[in-house]
């Protein structure tokens, strides 16, 4: 005879969920060549309660789209090297599995328009960070945590 009853497993396996629940808000897929700024915006996120992927150019983001992430949204660079932003989202696009996943350009560039990536906004470099919360939020419906 166990010792454990059977709905207590149930109870702390719902628990985690909950608490997963709570503590992940939404996954969201960095794309940025430079490195110090890709990490930067990835712990800002984190400590918003993000989980985050990140990826150093367009080709390394459709790999790990294609190794299965389901990300709510891409924070997409325009200029980088190997694949830049408009070749990546050329290629998401063209993509059933990923077409439908928002894109928040993030570039120093001033020639980037909505329409040529399709975008759901465009935040000009730099910016700060309760600007790129601000952005982040209103694209994932996540509401921030309540740290009081």
């Amino acid at each position: 005879m166990s010792d454990t009853w059977p709905g207590v497993l149930n109870q702390e396996s719902d628990l985690e969920e909950t608490v997963e629940a709570v503590t992940s808000r939404a996954t969201i897929l960095v794309v940025e060549d430079e490195s110090d700024l890709r990490n930067t915006v990835a712990e800002v996120l984190q400590l918003d309660g993000y989980e985050v992927e990140t990826a150093g150019n367009g080709r390394e983001a459709l790999d790990i789209l294609d190794d299965g992430l389901e990300p709510t949204l891409i924070l997409l660079d325009v200029m980088m090297p190997e694949m830049d932003g408009r070749a990546f989202r050329r290629h998401q696009l063209d993509h059933p599995d990923y077409a439908d996943i928002p894109v928040l350009i993030f570039t120093s560039s001033q020639d980037a328009d909505l329409r040529e990536f399709n975008a759901v906004e465009i935040l000009r470099k730099p910016i700060g960070i309760d600007a790129l919360l601000d952005a982040v939020e209103s694209y994932t419906g996540s509401d921030p945590p309540d740290w009081s």
